[in-house]
């Protein structure tokens, strides 16, 4: 389930799975009980084997995004499928950070998730993979790394072929554990049900994960920024009206600058530009001005508004008090 991000959200996260089923499964195995434990443990092949309309996984044939870097150079320590399965691992990322849209707005995808367990299908050998998961965007606004977009904590289930050493996504679906619980037990097995109904209570895994796929960024480009979630921060609005603010809004030519007094910045290729929106609150108006920066800060465009109660006029610079 995506966020809503026009509205302050939490941000959903996990613990992970592995290491405490692996635990169990240890304590409760003896010598000569062995094979039925493992027995008992083993997924039914045909438990739950009815997809329900099942999602188109088009993103996988998708390259891997900048987050498998991330996470290589932070180090993660979390267990998540298996050490080794780092293919499938892989994939698991990859599937993730396509549920994105693309947007140089937003110039890192991470993702997070908590592996609960697989089950082949006898059909087609095709694979299942049950996790709880997470993915977001991170881009720079006011000078901090903040999450732009992205879902809460979400139980899915993402089918895989294997081809050639590689996992193919066949498809991937999402369960709200709110809307719909009778179609989350449809789609896990009995064995995976209680951890997918209470997701939320693995947030904190999830939002270490995302976090820490940020920091390595930032430390890679060598920038130093707080990584916020987007609701860790709040936005200073022009103090004008509403009538004056989706004026503004609905201007073409201002859709990529901030809707709030401060700077939001854009990553193409490796180019990044800077836009910044100012308010000054004069006698009887208000100017709103637009800047459009390199890099190093060199202005490569400037529009200035005039906000007189719901009117707005776009000035000439020879005819503006404009702050620099």
């Amino acid at each position: 389930m995506k966020k809503n991000f026009l509205s302050s959200y939490k941000i959903r996260n996990l613990l992970c799975l592995t290491c405490i089923l692996s635990a169990a499964v240890l304590t409760a195995c003896t010598s000569d009980t062995m094979d039925q434990t493992k027995a008992s443990s083993q997924i039914s092949a045909d438990a739950s084997s009815k997809t329900i309309s099942s999602i188109s996984a088009d993103t996988s044939s998708a390259t891997i995004s900048s987050v498998s870097e991330a996470m290589t150079a932070a180090g993660s320590s979390t267990q998540t499928v298996s050490d080794e399965k780092p293919a499938l691992e892989q994939a698991l990322h990859q599937a993730l950070l396509g549920r994105l849209d693309n947007s140089p707005f937003e110039e890192l995808k991470t993702e997070g998730h908590v592996f609960l367990g697989t089950q082949n299908q006898n059909s087609d050998s095709k694979l299942l993979v049950y996790i709880i998961g997470s993915y977001a965007a991170f881009g720079f606004e006011n000078n901090t790394f903040i999450e732009t977009q992205g879902s809460s904590a979400v139980p899915a289930v993402l089918s895989f072929s294997q081809k050639d050493g590689k996992y193919i996504l066949n498809s991937y679906q999402e369960a709200s554990v709110e809307e719909d619980q009778q179609y989350l037990k449809k789609l896990f097995p009995s064995d995976f049900q209680a951890d997918a109904l209470r997701a939320s209570s693995y947030q904190p895994e999830l939002t270490a994960q995302q976090k820490k796929q940020a920091d390595a960024y930032l430390k890679k480009i060598g920038r130093s920024a707080e990584v916020l979630t987007s609701g860790d921060v709040s936005k200073q609005l022009f103090h004008i009206s509403s009538k004056a603010s989706n004026s503004l809004l609905a201007e073409q030519s201002l859709q990529d600058y901030p809707y709030w007094a401060g700077t939001r910045e854009a990553l193409s290729g490796s180019v990044r530009t800077v836009y910044e929106s100012q308010e000054q609150d004069l006698d009887g108006y208000v100017l709103i001005t637009y800047l459009k920066k390199d890099a190093s800060g060199t202005v490569l465009q400037k529009n200035i508004y005039k906000v007189e109660g719901d009117q707005i006029n776009k000035l000439t610079l020879d005819s503006s008090a404009s702050p620099k």
